[in-house]
């Protein structure tokens, strides 16, 4: 058994455990408020309401940290480390200066994602780098382990918008003369051939498969996805559409999680070429369960790693 998998609310909660030690950690992607003119102060209701129920599971469940799948904020990224945004959308619902009595307390891993690039991406590094913030992300692409008793953990976190060469990618400092896509792939396929962990996670925005708006996504399925499945990864975690999916494709589980504001339900790309359709598990978005929830939409569902 290679751990369980619970999905609550606006988030799929990862718990990689063996005998009585565990890695748990809620993962969220697309939670990054709104720069509309209805919301002044750039968080959403949606965002308190993820908060609050990962708060609550990491009060009920220890977590080890959070992790964020990308489009931190919406809709055209920050400015620089200066940015209002960073205290709004950020510090005030899941950071130190939120209500959050547990995931205050929590780092927040963090990947960039489509709308990060809209403006400064850089600017998120340097505040993570720069700040006394929960808020991590030390460069554009990073890992990290966490060493138990009985097992370790590895998770490596990519960007998913330098790896497809995407054309907001070209404003990043030193462009062109210095070759993010080719670094970050070289740098990829070290940390993937040179890890001996026993769990194995790689994490970016954009899915590799998908049945929703955007659906598979070719570059990774030509780049990424032979990796994941040469070296064994246990889990490849996303947002970008903002549903909850899984697909378990050639022993890597496959995860979006990309309801941190406002869910979609289309399945557009339910018959799209690139989706290995037998590797298919569930879609699902929001639904009400019990009333102790305190009100709360929740999704719950269960489902399990196996070697």
């Amino acid at each position: 058994m290679r751990g369980a998998n619970l999905l609550y609310s606006f988030y799929v909660a990862i718990s990689a455990q063996s005998n009585k030690n565990y890695v748990r950690f809620p993962a969220i992607g697309d939670w990054g408020g709104s720069d509309y003119i209805i919301f002044p102060d750039g968080n959403t209701f949606t965002q308190e309401y993820g908060a609050a129920s990962m708060d609550r599971l990491c009060g009920e469940k220890t977590c080890d940290f959070l992790l964020s799948l990308g489009d931190n904020f919406y809709t055209e990224g920050v400015k620089d480390i200066d940015d209002t945004r960073f205290h709004f959308t950020y510090e005030l619902v899941y950071g130190k200066a939120s209500e959050r009595e547990v995931l205050k307390t929590l780092d927040f891993y963090q990947c960039l994602g489509n709308h990060d690039h809209r403006d400064n991406a850089t600017a998120q590094v340097l505040y993570s780098n720069l700040m006394e913030t929960t808020f991590k992300i030390p460069d554009l692409w990073y890992s990290f382990t966490i060493e138990k008793e009985s097992f370790s953990f590895k998770m490596i976190m990519i960007d998913t918008m330098v790896m497809m060469n995407s054309r907001e990618t070209h404003q990043l400092p030193g462009y062109p003369d210095r070759d993010y896509r080719a670094e970050q792939n070289a740098w990829l396929e070290e940390e993937l051939a040179n890890s001996d962990a026993d769990y194995l996670i790689v994490s970016g925005h954009h899915p590799v498969y998908s049945v929703s708006t955007h659906g598979p996504t070719s570059a990774l399925v030509e780049t990424l996805q032979p990796l994941l499945e040469k070296y064994h990864v246990d889990a490849y975690l996303c947002g970008h559409d903002h549903n909850m999916q899984h697909w378990f494709h050639k022993r890597t589980h496959y995860f979006i999680s990309g309801m941190g504001e406002i869910p979609n339900p289309t399945l557009r790309n339910m018959n799209h070429p690139l989706n290995p359709a037998e590797a298919f598990d569930y879609f699902t978005i929001l639904k009400p369960i019990q009333e102790e929830l305190l009100g709360i939409l929740e999704c719950f569902s269960r489902i399990f790693l196996i070697n």
